[in-house]
């Protein structure tokens, strides 16, 4: 029985399915690690120590959040990964998309606040930079992972492929309007409508900058992805970054040189992993 406190039970005693869910954890945290090495300049010292929690339940849907317990701390961050699995209706269909969830949560929210200077707060599900912007990149970066060579265990490694694809669906439809308007409860209904939104957004602002048939270009949209979601942002300052980077990376932007100079500038930095030349380059808001 899986309740959030008995995983290492569950894999003690040769739970198989828990086994599984533990396999693709560690593949997404592997990942993520070689993702944001790439762009963290850190102590050694320091690390983010991250834990899977599952829990069963009857209700229909699967769910996936991380929570920051009470030592998180600069130095010695922590987090936990939380999964709700839907006894009664998990199939083949939930299983291929368990990298997904699970890499979001690993990619775009256990590391977020990194640089925060005290205990980190989970930002909510309508933010439109993390939810929408660093998902998008999260998702590229696992795609490149499934394609390459050795990095699954042998029983996952045949579904590679339908793990890629059922990503990009997860995705789609995390950042469907039409869906998010179909619950039941007309205030749940505005709350999916506007978290959908600000995915749709996010994700449609970071396919502009990384184009997929220029390598160079999506590597440098996910740099800024990982640097920015490093830094210790309020809400309206990640509103204000995606403004500013929308504006500047408008095909009308290269008219206005001071648009093109600061996106050029963001670019810089995230390619030399520079976040305090992110931080400063993000608030205050410019009017350009």
């Amino acid at each position: 029985m899986c309740n959030g406190r008995n995983d290492l039970d569950n894999l003690r005693f040769g739970a198989l399915c828990w086994e599984t869910f533990a396999e693709l954890f560690k593949f997404g945290v592997q990942i993520a690690q070689e993702a944001y090495a790439d762009v963290l300049r850190t102590n050694q010292n320091e690390h983010l120590d991250v834990k899977l929690h599952t829990r069963i339940t009857t209700d229909a849907g699967f769910g996936a959040r991380t929570l920051f317990p009470e030592d998180d701390r600069p130095g010695q961050r922590t987090a936990i990964v939380e999964l709700t699995l839907p006894v009664e209706d998990f199939d083949e269909g939930f299983y291929l998309r368990l990298p997904y969830y699970m890499f979001h949560e690993v990619c775009v929210h256990a590391p977020e606040g990194w640089t925060a200077s005290a205990k980190r707060v989970p930002t909510n599900e309508r933010c439109a930079f993390g939810e929408g912007f660093v998902d998008a990149a999260a998702v590229r970066i696992l795609a490149r992972a499934l394609e390459r060579e050795g990095i699954l265990t042998d029983a996952d490694r045949p579904y590679a492929e339908r793990f890629m694809n059922e990503a990009e669906k997860a995705q789609h439809q995390r950042a469907d309007l039409d869906a998010a308007q179909r619950s039941s409860s007309k205030r749940r209904a505005g709350t999916q409508q506007d978290a959908a939104h600000a995915r749709d957004e996010g994700m449609r602002l970071f396919k502009r900058l990384a184009k997929r048939e220029d390598r160079q270009l999506a590597d440098e949209a996910i740099r800024i992805a990982l640097c920015v979601n490093l830094l210790p942002l309020e809400p309206d300052e990640r509103i204000s970054f995606m403004a500013m980077l929308d504006r500047a990376s408008d095909c009308r932007a290269a008219l206005m040189q001071r648009r093109s100079d600061w996106l050029h500038s963001v670019r810089a930095a995230a390619n030399r992993g520079d976040l305090g030349q992110l931080r400063a380059l993000i608030g205050p808001a410019r009017d350009f």
